[in-house]
């Protein structure tokens, strides 16, 4: 079996720049419990972590399946 390695760190509060990936490429914070991730338009995002629901809105979308944000827990909209 191989042993698959991604960047890491584990000095909080760390994360890495788009310099420091390249697009696709996966970088985690272990001591944050935080995922990274480079996209192709040159953006590092953070994939799981305590900010990884900041993009979804925060009240229903009414659309059913969409997932939306509310005071701590994501919810998915019955439409």
């Amino acid at each position: 079996m191989s042993t698959i390695k991604i960047k890491r760190s584990g000095t909080g509060g760390q994360a890495p720049t788009a310099g420091n990936l390249v697009s696709g490429e996966l970088a985690l914070n272990y001591a944050d419990g935080k995922l990274f991730i480079k996209d192709a338009s040159n953006n590092v995002k953070e994939m799981v972590g305590p900010n990884m629901f900041s993009d979804l809105p925060t009240s229903d979308p009414a659309v059913a399946g969409s997932l939306w944000y509310d005071a701590g827990t994501v919810k998915i909209s019955a439409g």
